[in-house]
């Protein structure tokens, strides 16, 4: 798990696995680019991929340029050993808005960098379940009433 400051400003810019999944993509595809015969320049990625250059340049500035294999590969080492917090919500939630808020409140509080999956399902009626590190935690309404009425 990546404890340094740049795979703390790293979750802290990608926030949740949807957006991890884009970073992955375009990271892969700009690698592979890097192997032609014709390389893009910095200005190609950048129009191209823009969240992706704020990527590099904000979390790994001492490269001194984003068209580097190394660099990219450091980028996809960080990406994979993101922890993930799994929240899953009642039905006409926003995942992506309560996965937003969740991230910015654990990238303030949690000592080690924590990204956010979020789930919606109409398993869960009121409340929210969360899941790390392979702990559950049931805050759902159903549980609560379940403990209610059988304790």
């Amino acid at each position: 798990m990546p404890i340094n400051s740049s795979a703390h400003q790293l979750a802290a810019l990608v926030k949740t696995t949807l957006t991890k999944a884009l970073v992955l993509e375009q990271a892969h595809t700009v690698a592979t680019e890097l192997g032609k015969v014709t390389p893009p320049t910095a200005q190609a990625i950048q129009t191209k991929y823009p969240f992706l250059h704020k990527l590099l340049l904000e979390c790994y500035p001492q490269t001194g340029t984003i068209a580097d294999q190394k660099t990219l590969d450091r980028l996809l080492t960080d990406l994979a050993t993101l922890e993930e917090l799994t929240v899953t919500l009642p039905a006409g939630v926003s995942g992506e808005a309560v996965a937003y808020e969740l991230q910015q409140w654990l990238s303030e509080y949690a000592k080690d960098p924590v990204i956010v999956h979020a789930n919606v399902s109409s398993d869960v009626v009121s409340g929210l379940t969360l899941s790390f590190r392979g702990h559950f935690c049931d805050l759902s309404l159903a549980k609560l009433v379940s403990d209610k009425v059988y304790a």
